[in-house]
């Protein structure tokens, strides 16, 4: 099934796909140059082959991530998106991202407890006012605070900063200062800029689009747990988890 046919068959239009190809796009020119010619060459020749097919594939279940982690985090798809790409710049992922905002919420309940002074403090001093630390509905605002501390906090206070990351995001803190110093909100309006954003419609249809064709290979075939989902081309047979 070629990709088109793949796209009609699923009542979607290529616009989410295309948003997802800015992103990677972009976020190779961040990293260390542009798309090289040949691969776009590659891709372009093979528009209705298993490369694009793969993107395809992979920008649904992207969108089917977002949707999952919308409802477990209450954060908007937009700012998901936007953390995402932030943390793919530097290098981390959002799964890091969404568990730092996480501890972040716990350590500002902990700091509202009798033996929270400390880690309130740690709190103010990474910018967090006394009315931000009690707003336990404003993790992501807070973290986006935190952030921008970071980015521009003297080298002489990293000793002192680093330990109040630490009692804020827990123990894997370090790695989330790239994306700090590279700029949150830099890497938003750079996603902005790109258009590089999917769309709420076009993640419910991308979402959708995922399960139907999870469901029509599960009806074709009763053992397709084992099967790639995207197009007959990515149907290898997986044994133990390997491809036969």
């Amino acid at each position: 099934m070629s990709f088109l046919s793949l796209m009609a068959s699923l009542g979607l239009n290529a616009t989410g796909f295309e948003s997802g190809l800015k992103r990677v796009q972009s976020l190779s020119h961040h990293v260390g140059g542009e798309i090289s010619s040949e691969l776009k060459g590659k891709l372009a020749t093979a528009f209705g082959g298993a490369a694009i097919e793969e993107a395809f594939r992979r920008t649904s279940e992207y969108a089917h991530k977002l949707k999952d982690l919308n409802l477990r985090t209450g954060l908007s798809t937009d700012e998901l998106q936007a953390f995402d790409f932030a943390a793919q710049r530097a290098g981390t992922s959002l799964e890091s991202v969404i568990t730092a905002i996480e501890k972040l919420g716990i350590a500002q309940a902990k700091s509202l407890g009798p033996q929270g002074a400390e880690t309130f403090s740690a709190l103010q001093r990474l910018g967090l006012s006394p009315e931000q630390i009690r707003n336990m509905e404003a993790g992501a605002e807070n973290f986006k605070i935190i952030g921008e501390t970071i980015k521009n906090a003297d080298s002489s206070n990293w000793g002192q900063m680093l330990k109040d990351m630490t009692e804020a995001f827990g123990r894997s803190s370090r790695e989330l200062i790239p994306m700090f110093v590279d700029g949150l909100d830099e890497a938003a309006k750079r996603l902005t800029e790109i258009n590089g954003r999917l769309n709420p419609e076009q993640i419910d249809q991308m979402a959708e689009a995922t399960d139907r064709w999870k469901e029509i290979l599960r009806k074709s075939c009763p053992s397709s747990e084992g099967f790639h989902w995207a197009s007959p081309s990515y149907g290898k047979r997986r044994v133990n988890g390997s491809p036969t």
